[in-house]
């Protein structure tokens, strides 16, 4: 009988735990990673702030209903949310070409360059990692 209501007590306590733990949302994922991207992105903070301030809203908006349950909700904001995130790398994109194409030459070569250096400088520190040259050099 002990036993019986011991594992009664268990089942409720591992029942209860999982009720408790968030849902895991697929398009609030996919929003995170869109808004991230679009926040990376240099265009977008300089052509195009109000898409990227509308895509970062709506992310808000998709936590919020994924805290309440309100799975209607989430859908709806999370993809808004990555549309509007992937809008605002188009623009920034489209908006960088244009500006490029009216541009000195001696600017698009300073912006190609601002736009590269940061990749430039991943790249050397992951190739000064250590022991990466040594293991090459060692018989």
């Amino acid at each position: 009988m002990r036993l019986k209501a011991a594992l009664a007590a268990a089942l409720v306590v591992a029942l209860s735990a999982c009720a408790s733990t968030p849902k895991d949302y697929l398009a609030l994922e996919r929003a995170r990673a869109a808004v991230q991207a679009a926040e990376a992105d240099l265009n977008v903070n300089l052509y195009a702030a109000s898409s990227l301030q509308a895509a970062q809203r709506d992310l808000r908006i998709a936590e919020a209903a994924a805290q309440r349950d309100q799975d209607l909700s989430l859908a709806r904001a999370a993809k808004l949310a990555t549309q509007n995130a992937r809008l605002a790398q188009l623009r920034g994109t489209s908006m960088a070409d244009q500006a490029m194409a009216g541009a000195d030459p001696a600017q698009v070569d300073s912006i190609k360059l601002a736009e590269r250096t940061p990749d430039a400088d991943s790249a050397k520190s992951t190739a000064a990692g250590p022991g990466l040259w040594t293991s090459l050099i060692q018989p």
